[in-house]
């Protein structure tokens, strides 16, 4: 029997059988893979802490014929911490959710977001930033990997760059116009807003605390970066 070791982001625990779990594991070296972790669900079982979702831990995996089995683990972080506080708690199971639904549009670039993953459960476990911004983050750069970055630069229709001109969000497409070009289904976007979602595409998560950001900006931003991840990765996101 091969075994293979695998650095992996635990992102859902699954009852199988009567005393074992099955494990959604997100790992950098082979993507998303399940694995069986046997007796864990015994009092005092020693691996037990291994099927807690956002568990980082090297595995070592036996594989027979294409089934895997945990043999081993090391744990590296547990993010425990996140659970003390609700709101950022429920941020952080959207985020493994969300990677776990969007598996199939992350192929080719596992290790990007397993990359940006895991610096958003740091941010959101150590750091006192505001939650949403780092949400904010993490989404934008979720649907850029998955080959669905939002144009911000210009308007779609006519390709012209926004500047002091208005910005209109169409509801058909989620897509950004201007005056001009906009679709009947539009509105008037707000613009501090837009320029919220353009720096947070350039700032890395350990900058987000420098933001100066008002809560109805972030709000705004987030309702629409909701939901243009929901629309073009086709998932639906936990709600926050």
């Amino acid at each position: 029997m091969e075994t293979i070791k695998v650095k992996g982001i635990v992102l859902k625990a699954a009852d199988s059988k009567e005393k074992d779990k099955l494990l959604h594991i997100f790992t950098l070296e082979k993507g998303l893979v399940l694995a069986k972790l046997k007796g864990v669900k015994n009092q005092g079982a020693k691996l037990k802490i291994f099927s807690q979702p956002f568990c980082v831990a090297e595995f070592i995996l036996a594989d027979k014929n294409g089934f895997y089995t945990i043999t081993n683990c090391d744990v590296i972080e547990t993010f425990f911490d996140v659970t003390k506080d609700y709101d950022r708690f429920l941020i952080a199971c959207m985020f493994v959710d969300a990677i776990r639904k969007s598996i199939i549009m992350l192929e080719g670039s596992e290790k990007a977001a397993f990359v940006f993953l895991l610096k958003a459960l740091r941010e959101l476990t150590y750091s006192s930033v505001d939650g949403g911004l780092v949400e904010l983050k993490f989404l934008c750069d979720l649907v850029k990997v998955c080959g669905y970055k939002v144009n911000l630069k210009e308007c779609l229709g006519c390709f012209t760059p926004f500047k002091e001109n208005k910005i209109l969000l169409c509801y058909d497409d989620y897509s950004f116009y201007c005056e001009g070009c906009a679709p009947l289904q539009s509105e008037e976007f707000d613009r501090a807003a837009h320029k919220l979602l353009s720096v947070i595409d350039e700032v890395d998560y350990d900058r987000l605390l420098s933001l100066k950001i008002n809560g109805l900006t972030l709000s705004i931003a987030l309702t629409f970066i909701r939901k243009y991840a929901e629309k073009n990765l086709m998932v639906s996101l936990l709600k926050c």
